[in-house]
This record gives C-alpha cells, structure tokens and sequence, in this order.
C-alpha cells in the first residue's frame, strides 16, 4: 500500500479556484480546510493595516472557520474538484466581519483509491460510534 503524501497548506484569494486534482486510481482526501482572515500573506496585504488595528480586532486579522467538512463534502473521495472563492457555503460560515475580504487555504493529499475506501469505511465506523468524523491526517490511520 503506497503512503500518503500531504500537500503544502495554499491560500487561495478573492475570485480564485481551489483545484485538487490527482493521477488515476488516486483520489483526493482532503486534510486542511479554513475560510477567513487567517493571516497577513498572498491575499491579505499587512500594510493596510497597523499592528494597534490587528491587536484590537480579531475579527480583522485571525479569523476564521473551520469548513473541512464542506472541503470533504465536495472533495475528498474523487479524483479531482474545484471550489470557487468566495461562494455561497463559505460565506455562509460568516467567521469575519462581513464587509472584509475573506480567503480560502486548504491542502489535500492524493491516495491510492483502494486505501481511500479503507479510511472512509473506519471513518464512517467511528462516525457511528462517536458521531464525529475527523480526517486531518492521513497519518492518523
């Protein structure tokens, strides 16, 4: 059984698309997900903001909400997806003040499709036996 291999963590901006995309018999399994502010980078530029305005607010700067369940929803278990930033479900997730530009970061790991129906058969096990469902890592199985 080959190992997974875990992309990097990429912010995607304001009318980009997320693409995962993986060579056949390999299928996405999604292991980072987050929409927001998460920080000053790519999509975010610091010098708008002073370091007095970041401290104060955290809705400014650091907020975010977790949608790696939304990312698995669209994602994980194919061979390829896209996701458009914004769109209606991440707005929905409301982490900021609503007038700031949001972003999207994400990562994804591309596994063989044999060993992603494992995972996702021991994840719907606990997911019966513990109402939760977590995919962070393709390490944790």
């Amino acid at each position: 059984m080959r190992s997974c291999h875990v992309e990097e963590v990429v912010e995607y901006c304001q009318l980009e698309t997320f693409s995962a995309r993986c060579r056949h018999g390999d299928v996405v399994v999604m292991t980072t997900a987050r929409f927001g502010r998460m920080r000053v980078g790519k999509c975010i530029d610091g010098s708008a903001f002073s370091d007095s305005i970041i401290k104060q607010d955290d809705r400014t700067i650091g907020c975010y909400a977790d949608v790696l369940d939304y990312a698995d929803r669209i994602c994980s278990g194919k061979t390829a997806c896209d996701i458009f930033v914004p769109n209606r479900d991440l707005l929905s997730t409301r982490p900021c003040v609503s007038q700031l530009t949001m972003y999207f970061e994400a990562a994804y790991s591309c596994v063989a499709g044999e060993f992603c129906r494992l995972v996702f058969s021991i994840n719907l096990l606990r997911l019966l036996a513990n109402s939760h469902l977590n995919k962070r890592s393709c390490s944790e199985y």
